[in-house]
């Protein structure tokens, strides 16, 4: 490569004017090099000076072919386009189609609006007139859609890991149900998720009066008992908590945090938001106050918020009774700003009975949440801002649930095990060797959108 004389270029541009290109300094010094590069760009010497009848059919040949290998490695595949004999009601091409759905999220149903085209679903947004979602949307109502079209999603019923049919899935299953007939399914077990459907309990019970010795289990890796319990101590029964931040002027949370976790996230913010609008409210604004260790959605909006380590809630709980008329003292050691904090609290609890409101996070024990229920209904926030109704889940404790059937599998009382919508294998505590009891059962079965850990050592899939 030859030296580029820099002094003699400035010289050459000193009485141009005007914008030029250049792709490199060597086009603009006009090298010999560069030269030579321009009348070879595509390779073939001697072009410039002329080439005779062969060597042009040679070169153009190779070009020839060339070009129908790049066509033939990207041509795409014959696709016909098939009109309607008859074509669907309602349906005009271009124009989407919208459907009512739900989906469930920490043991409630976020009510959607499913927006297709042309029968594929492609965007997915709150329905305004469902009760829990308003319309509103977030994060997982966005990323649902993509689970259609996952590429690893199974495509076909699997039997050890090959390709079958449905249908020999369905008599295999008839023949399996028949032999376990007999001593009314006792070697039967099915696991599943926590149920909240009434449709699902339902189903559950023409199977359990076909076979009366059954076994039903539930599994939830991430399932915490603490709101269960909590509220079988306040009422003896299992009921589900409803709240309406909208009517609430004072809203305190024990490490609950309401915008970003449960079923009524979506709507808690709507009304969080509602009763923070000073334009509608005529002056006058909610107020939060938020005891947590760890920062949260909910924190970051407070308008007064108390670190603490959640070991601490507790504490903060039983000391804000006490000072309300709840039992005796059993909160020990708060510092002096905890006690302020308490002192605050209940002195504006008292001022604002029947619209204020109480929550209990879901990390927090059972003694936590039904001294909650306790302060709501002492504040006489029952029927305003917190009401109950009835818990169609109805079960036993889901991890002792779990438990006794693995414990089961084991011991080789389970001949057949159904497991729907589940992963335990890879979810379960390692102390169970869930794995090695599976093993054991003769028979089983996994129901589930994609092949995981608990499919693979599986019979059918």
């Amino acid at each position: 490569m030859s030296s580029i004389d820099l002094k003699a270029l400035r010289e050459k541009l000193q009485g141009e004017s005007g914008k030029q290109y250049w792709r490199s300094l060597d086009e603009l010094a006009e090298t010999p090099e560069f030269r030579a590069f321009v009348e070879n760009e595509f390779g073939v010497d001697g072009i410039a000076e002329g080439v005779g009848r062969r060597n042009f059919m040679r070169i153009m040949g190779a070009s020839f072919a060339l070009a129908g290998v790049g066509a033939a490695c990207t041509r795409q595949p014959n696709e016909k386009l098939i009109p309607f004999v008859r074509s669907p009601e309602n349906t005009i091409p271009g124009k989407p189609k919208y459907y009512a759905t739900a989906m469930e999220i920490d043991g409630g149903a976020l009510g959607i609006l499913a927006e297709s085209h042309l029968g594929r679903p492609t965007k997915l947004n709150g329905n305004p007139d469902h009760p829990y979602s308003l319309g509103a949307s977030d994060s997982a109502m966005q990323a649902a859609i993509l689970n259609l079209y996952d590429p690893d999603r199974s495509q076909s019923t699997s039997y050890r890991g090959r390709s079958n049919t449905y249908e020999k899935f369905s008599a295999r299953l008839r023949e399996r149900l028949a032999s376990e007939a007999g001593n009314g399914g006792e070697g039967i077990r099915i696991l599943l998720p926590p149920v909240h459907s009434p449709t699902t309990y339902r189903l559950l019970e023409k199977v359990v009066s076909k076979y009366p010795k059954i076994g039903i289990h539930f599994f939830e890796p991430t399932f915490l008992s603490g709101a269960r319990r909590g509220s079988q101590l306040a009422f003896g029964r299992l009921v589900q908590t409803h709240t309406d931040l909208a009517q609430a002027k004072t809203i305190v949370s024990l490490d609950a945090d309401f915008m970003a976790r449960g079923a009524e996230k979506l709507r808690s913010v709507r009304a969080f938001s509602a009763a923070r609008a000073v334009d509608e409210t005529e002056g006058e604004m909610s107020r939060l106050y938020v005891v947590e260790g760890t920062p949260t959605l909910t924190g970051a909006n407070a308008d007064h918020r108390l670190r603490v380590r959640t070991g601490r809630v507790q504490d903060i709980a039983w000391a804000l009774a006490n000072e309300l008329g709840i039992g005796d003292t059993k909160a020990s050691g708060l510092s002096s700003l905890e006690l302020k904090w308490v002192k605050v609290l209940s002195k504006e609890l008292r001022a604002n009975k029947g619209k204020s409101i109480i929550l209990a996070g879901e990390e927090q024990p059972a003694e936590v949440h039904a001294l909650v229920h306790a302060l709501n209904e002492l504040l006489a926030n029952v029927g305003t801002t917190v009401w109950y109704t009835r818990n169609i889940d109805e079960t036993k404790d889901f991890g002792e649930s779990f438990e006794e059937l693995v414990e089961a599998m084991h011991g080789g009382k389970v001949s057949s095990l159904f497991l729907l919508g589940v992963n335990p294998v890879y979810e379960a505590p390692h102390d169970l060797l869930f794995a090695q009891a599976l093993e054991k059962v003769n028979y089983r079965v996994h129901l589930g959108a994609h092949k995981d850990e608990t499919s693979r050592l599986c019979d059918w899939h």
